[in-house]
């Protein structure tokens, strides 16, 4: 797995600068474990005091997207979400009232992933696959 400091490392590498909200960004997602969205993070900048105007924070998760240090998840809630690229395939649980998600490790695709190919007629290889679940955290449930 990847680090904090390797990630920054590697864009010096590449020529790019460093900028106050890229490594925001970056501390952000290493720090947590699960995706999260553009109101997210403008949520965090806003709480640390550190102006970031919506341009600008695209501009970077395009970078790091681009640059393989994150993954853009498109959830069916219709919401971009970041998650750092290095971590485990995994898949998500999202709650259909709050939109919270969150991360489950592990995934026993090889058998499914065969069965899959068994009703397929042209196709040989599965190389990735996504699979998110939908319902209800704690507290929406409460509520």
């Amino acid at each position: 797995m990847n680090t904090l400091k390797n990630s920054i490392l590697q864009l010096k590498k590449k020529g790019y600068r460093s900028s106050k909200v890229r490594n925001v960004l970056v501390e952000v997602l290493y720090r947590g474990h699960e995706p999260l969205a553009v109101a997210d993070f403008q949520e965090i900048f806003t709480k640390k005091k550190i102006s970031v105007n919506r341009t600008t924070l695209y501009r970077e998760l395009n970078l790091l997207t681009k640059e393989g240090i994150l993954v853009e998840l498109q959830l069916k809630d219709g919401k971009r979400r970041y998650e750092l690229a290095d971590r485990d395939h995994h898949h998500h649980v999202v709650c259909i009232e709050c939109q919270k998600v969150e991360d489950i490790v592990g995934c026993h695709s090889e058998s499914f992933e065969k069965e899959v190919l068994n009703q397929t007629k042209n196709f040989v290889k599965i190389i990735n696959h996504t699979s998110d679940f939908f319902g209800l955290c704690k507290i929406c449930m409460k509520s």
